[in-house]
């Protein structure tokens, strides 16, 4: 998958009546088109314009009230990204990396309430079924896993933080997709950055080490009762 950058219009570089198979145009073979240029691009077009928007970042200057938490819409972000490849890449590998820094606390997939005297859910709230949040998140964050799932696309979570994040409520957008997740303290850690790193490793020809879409066969015994993968005795993946 080309990584997001800036608003770029045009066409993708190359030769426009070349078929991909799988590809964004829809059914295997079409044309891909080229609005979704504006926001994906290859990385050999837009790293510039990448390394400039994240020198750019600074902190949120909009201030946060005492006694609450920063607004984050990390669920309405992931689902910007599943869509976006989800129209532009159907059934063609790639995968979103999400960086949360905080949980939820704005908008869909929301794991707590924006005042601190609210904490976010315990073992015990989770045991009393008292979870506000948690079944409705949950179930967001599902879709999104089952929408990236249908065509071929990972998704990773990178976690840094010293409070809880939601993971809980996001385990099945990298356990369903193949995905990988990372909980650390600080995105400046070196757990963070080595780990990081090693999502781009490259084999002897040069490929990243990745792979999608792929198929398990799965022959039993006659004497072995298969399981459904949806229940707790037996997951293949």
């Amino acid at each position: 998958m080309g990584p997001m950058g800036g608003p770029r219009p045009g066409p993708m570089p190359g030769p426009q009546n070349t078929a991909y198979p799988g590809g964004p145009g829809g059914a295997p073979g079409g044309l891909p088109h080229t609005t979704f240029n504006k926001f994906l691009q290859p990385i050999s077009e837009c790293d510039e314009s990448i390394n400039d928007i994240i020198d750019q970042i600074s902190v949120d200057r909009w201030p946060v009230p005492q006694g609450h938490r920063p607004l984050r819409a990390t669920g309405a972000a992931l689902a910007v990204a599943v869509t976006l490849l989800e129209q532009c890449f159907p059934n063609t590998g790639a995968r979103i990396m999400a960086f949360v820094g905080g949980a939820c606390t704005y908008g869909p997939g929301a794991v707590v309430g924006e005042e601190l005297k609210t904490p976010i859910r315990s073992w015990h709230t989770i045991k009393e079924d008292n979870a506000i949040y948690m079944k409705k998140a949950t179930k967001f964050y599902d879709s999104l896993a089952t929408r990236a799932v249908k065509n071929g696309h990972a998704v990773d979570v990178y976690s840094c933080a010293l409070d809880q994040t939601g993971l809980l409520e996001m385990k099945n957008c990298f356990n369903s997709t193949g995905g990988n997740v990372v909980m650390g303290d600080s995105f400046n850690s070196s757990l963070f950055k080595q780990t990081y790193q090693r999502a781009f490793d490259k084999d002897a020809n040069g490929q990243l080490k990745m792979g999608f879409n792929a198929t398990m066969e799965v022959q039993m015994h006659r004497s072995h009762r298969s399981v459904d993968s949806q229940s707790d005795s037996l997951v293949f993946r």
